[in-house]
């Protein structure tokens, strides 16, 4: 079963940080953790982007590590850290107090 994105059920719990879910997480479904919904994502890029480190812990033991674009969850949360930086930093600009991200 999946949703209109493609996404099955750890692909939504990594998106919106259900960790109950992954109690479902056995040998037996370890398949869907490397189904990729309709964007070609599977669920621990999906917990990466958004933060949820107890998700990745977990997938990372049993899904695919690279994405479509050949990233790990590494490469993906230094672009999020970057954009988040960069947009910190525009809406700083004109403080005083502005934000410096560095690499």
């Amino acid at each position: 079963m999946t949703d209109s994105n493609g996404g099955n059920v750890f692909h939504l719990a990594a998106h919106l940080n259900h960790a109950w879910v992954f109690e479902f997480l056995r040998p037996e479904t370890e398949y869907l953790t490397r189904a990729r919904d309709l964007n070609g994502d599977l669920p621990l890029p999906i917990a990466s982007k958004m933060g949820h480190v107890e998700h990745i812990e977990k997938l990372r033991k049993v899904s695919l590590l690279l994405n479509v674009q050949g990233q790990t969850v590494l490469h993906i949360a230094a672009k999020i850290w970057e954009s988040l930086c960069s947009e910190i930093h525009t809406q700083q600009s004109r403080s005083r107090d502005a934000v410096k991200c560095t690499r």
